[in-house]
């Protein structure tokens, strides 16, 4: 009997053992920083080779963390007509003066893009995504607090729209670092988070909105800004080792100590040294001028496509379904893409080249259709294509320029997206005034289609005529 008893207590010291050993290695892969090998550009060839990195494990919490904030922030910024009439009556202003806060607050949020890639190379994605996120509770927090629109105009345009710009990046960044093999995947789920958030929010806004006032729906919005905070702090961040290469460190010697002119001092205070000196910097403008010309376009069947289908016979119910098909079949071209293009059987620049070129005649036929159902292939269409261009842009920066660079590039590239957004549709809607046609505003956003589709089309060719190294992920 006392030989049976002792069994137990024998054991005990080798099994707390184990479950502290286990707690200490569930700690270690939390807390320790992964390390992401590179291979350095060699003088002849122009793209960064990831040789070793993490691929999943602890980078599936930071895509469902990633995923929330970038649902939180994207999804408010659509629901913000919910709060239009409210806004009028109780800040006393016109309905034109209440569109603009929302304008402005949505190219707050893009403008600080390049800000917020010097930012995280300095502090990392976790320290920014938890300052953004607490700098956009607050504001919004403030905002109901404010009975004149110059106050309402501070705390939510500027203060907000800047919190949310400051959350966006890093969660690209992160979920990028984290993956390797399913880099493309990852991300493509991580942007079905903005049509998440508008389809769970947009009723949870029209709740509160309609059952208490736009105030309780600003706070309650500022608490879910709070739980993104805390999604925040699971941004673990990564740390870029490169592989030494005699010829390279000689090579980037001499860049360090070659003269730097007065331009180039110009130009860095905006943009990163690293990527200004990269070899393929003007294969780099040449993909964001194609963007550009992309993100002009994009918003403008938005606002546009609903009065065009009325104006061909559809009700408006029918008509303003089309924007829920663009959103449904966006978010199915997000993730199936990303998935394709993960398998780098085409490259990057081509898919976006392919996807642009097929907008343009779908956008055109919205002029001419009559019958629902050809206004719901046209929609679905606009929609699978803009969801892959999205989805694959960020893929194409790794490509041509490696991942540590994906930060500063993306951030410039947001930051230019931000006064393409603000310029689109009211360019557009001048445009119908102007001519007395809403279909105009359909040509305008083919035309912008086309020439995006011309430009990443020369990139496509351009990089076929010269001799790379294939690029691998191991």
């Amino acid at each position: 009997m006392v030989a049976t008893s002792e069994i137990p207590r024998q054991r005990r010291p080798s099994q707390i053992q184990e479950i502290r050993s286990r707690v200490s290695t569930f700690r270690q892969s939390v807390c320790e920083h992964p390390v992401i090998k590179v291979l350095p550009e060699p003088p002849e060839n122009v793209e960064h080779e990831v040789v070793d990195g993490p691929d999943g494990g602890y980078g599936w919490v930071v895509l469902v963390a990633g995923f929330f904030c970038v649902a939180v922030l994207d999804g408010y910024c659509y629901c913000f007509g919910i709060f239009l009439d409210d806004l009028v009556k109780d800040l006393k202003v016109s309905r034109s003066t209440i569109s603009l806060t929302g304008s402005l607050l949505a190219a707050n949020s893009a403008f600080v893009g390049p800000i917020t890639a010097m930012l995280v190379s300095k502090y990392g994605t976790r320290k920014i995504c938890m300052f953004g996120s607490l700098m956009a509770g607050i504001g919004l927090l403030l905002s109901t607090f404010q009975s004149e629109i110059i106050g309402f105009i501070i705390c939510y345009s500027v203060m907000t729209g800047l919190g949310f710009g400051l959350m966006y990046l890093p969660c690209i960044v992160a979920v990028a670092n984290h993956f390797v093999k399913l880099r493309s995947l990852a991300i493509g789920i991580l942007m079905c988070g903005s049509a998440a958030g508008s389809f769970m929010l947009a009723p949870l806004e029209s709740y509160l909105e309609g059952n208490y006032d736009w105030l309780m729906a600003f706070r309650v919005t500022a608490g879910l800004c709070l739980l993104a905070c805390a999604c925040a702090v699971l941004l673990r961040p990564v740390e870029y080792v490169e592989i030494t290469n005699p010829e390279v460190d000689a090579q980037r010697e001499d860049q360090e100590n070659r003269t730097v002119g007065w331009i180039e001092r110009i130009v860095t205070l905006i943009i990163d040294k690293d990527l200004y000196r990269h070899n393929e910097y003007r294969f780099y403008l040449l993909v964001m001028a194609a963007d550009i010309f992309a993100t002009l376009g994009i918003y403008i069947p938005y606002h546009h496509l609903p009065p065009v289908a009325i104006e061909a016979g559809l009700s408006k119910e029918e008509a303003n379904f089309l924007i829920s098909v663009i959103g449904i079949s966006s978010s199915v071209a997000r993730i199936g893409m990303g998935y394709f293009c993960g398998k780098q059987l085409v490259h990057p620049i081509t898919i976006c080249a392919a996807v642009m070129t097929a907008i343009v005649p779908a956008v055109l036929c919205c002029t001419i259709a009559t019958s629902y159902p050809v206004f719901i292939v046209l929609a679905a269409i606009f929609g699978l294509c803009t969801g892959s261009w999205v989805v694959v842009m960020s893929p194409l920066l790794v490509r041509i320029l490696g991942l540590p660079l994906l930060n500063p590039a993306y951030g410039l590239v947001t930051g230019i997206r931000g006064i393409a957004t603000v310029a689109g549709p009211p360019f557009a809607a001048s445009a119908v005034e102007y001519f007395t046609s809403r279909a105009v505003a359909m040509y305008m956003c083919g035309l912008s289609m086309g020439l995006s589709a011309l430009i990443f089309t020369a990139g496509s060719l351009w990089n076929k005529g010269k001799t790379r190294r294939g690029y691998t992920q191991i």
